[in-house]
């Protein structure tokens, strides 16, 4: 704070309370009380007196840097709002917009994106297009969680897909991108989808119909034995003898995360080979 003091700059949200604060960078960083009949102006240019308020900002500020949001200061207040709201508040929107990722929802009866914004620790500029991963599942509390921690840990964009009736459609409108084994394009699904009787190999037979029988499948389930068991007695009847090698299944959030942040380091050190 000294160091800050000293150079002029403001410590909590670009404010700068006293006059007095440009007196620190010659006084080894103290910051002496205004005097009771100094004149102070607010950022509307008005004079108040120093023991009218202590909300105010100096004279010869850049109010252009001097801002608070309007809704700040609850409706029932009496307090005056004197910060002058000018253009200059978008530094902390933009701010707001460089750490936004937009997720989406597919619904089975139209199949069109939903787009919701939410704000996370996660920078949309190292998420990149061919980085995001489609999950068949509703947003859950859970998987919402999950799903910011992907978002942040594997720098990856999550999409959720509803239910399996939504996925070929999906696939059929977006298969392009991940048609490369370049393309970090990855799912998540569930152990069983009661609603349609499908469960994760349906999901290998759909990719394989599209092409796209390289991209990575990660099972989510609390009953990962019992999938397994299950899958072993189905696959015959599919005509599907890979699963294993094609389906890796995690029980636990934390796995799911690890496999995939594995997924797209491998994905991007197959792509640097060539």
């Amino acid at each position: 704070m000294k160091a800050c003091l000293a150079q002029g700059y403001p410590f909590a949200f670009g404010l700068t309370i006293y006059t007095s604060f440009y007196e620190a960078e010659t006084n080894d960083g103290h910051v002496p009380t205004p005097k009771p009949d100094e004149s102070i102006a607010d950022s509307y240019g008005n004079s108040l007196r120093s023991d009218e308020t202590t909300r105010y900002v100096p004279h010869g500020t850049d109010v252009s840097n001097t801002n608070i949001l309007a809704d700040d200061f609850p409706d029932d207040t009496d307090t005056k709002i004197f910060w002058n709201i000018i253009k200059a508040v978008t530094h902390f929107h933009a701010f707001s917009k460089s750490v936004e990722t937009h997720f989406a929802t597919w619904t089975s009866d139209s199949y069109h994106k939903t787009v919701h914004s939410r704000v996370n620790q996660s920078s949309k500029a190292i998420i990149t297009g061919n980085s995001r991963v489609l999950w068949i599942d509703w947003e859950s509390d859970e998987n919402n969680s999950l799903m910011k921690k992907i978002s942040i840990e594997a720098c990856t964009a999550v999409e959720f897909c509803e239910n399996f009736s939504s996925l070929e459609p999906y696939l059929q409108q977006h298969g392009q991108d991940g048609s490369s084994s370049s393309s970090a394009f990855q799912i998540i699904c569930s152990g069983y989808y009661k609603n349609v009787d499908k469960n994760p190999l349906d999901v290998l037979l759909l990719l394989d119909q599209g092409e796209l029988g390289h991209v990575p499948v990660t099972v989510f389930t609390h009953d990962k034995e019992g999938l397994i068991n299950h899958l072993r007695n189905k696959a015959s009847s599919k005509g599907i003898s890979d699963w294993k090698d094609r389906l890796y299944i995690v029980r636990h959030g934390t796995d799911l995360i690890n496999r995939i942040v594995s997924n797209n380091k491998k994905t991007s050190s197959n792509h640097n080979r060539h």
